[in-house]
């Protein structure tokens, strides 16, 4: 059923939603949680292999999230709703940067990295910096 409902997406739905101009930015806001939706439908198709029935239940719950985030702005139920999505993912951008700036998440990477040495020293590898 939900690769019948993608294609419908696909061939009647999509291609009407990306011909709108002048969207407002309430609009916007819900055709980028659109798009997110339909990205996730794509994904949990192509996990057609049984052992990846924990990545679908992770994509179906973000899938069901996301379309409660598109009723609650789409209606305005959540006063500066839009300003507060827009808000929340840039706060989760700054958190991935300074997690990858500290070499949080990444293995190996503190390890790989030389260590910050003052002015016209020579770190462990030998290299001026």
């Amino acid at each position: 059923m939900i690769k019948s409902l993608n294609e419908f997406d696909s061939t009647k739905i999509r291609s009407v939603v990306q011909g709108q101009l002048n969207l407002s930015e309430n609009e916007k806001c819900v055709f980028a949680l659109y798009l997110r939706v339909a990205g996730n439908i794509s994904s949990v198709i192509k996990l057609s292999d049984g052992k990846a029935f924990q990545a679908v239940i992770a994509l179906s719950r973000m899938i069901l999230e996301l379309a409660v985030d598109v009723k609650l702005i789409a209606d305005g139920s959540i006063e500066n709703g839009v300003e507060k999505a827009l808000g929340f993912h840039d706060i989760q951008r700054l958190r991935a940067a300074h997690r990858a700036r500290l070499g949080e998440g990444l293995p190996g990477f503190r390890r790989l990295t030389p260590k910050k040495v003052g002015p016209r020293q020579q770190d462990t590898s030998g290299c001026e910096t």
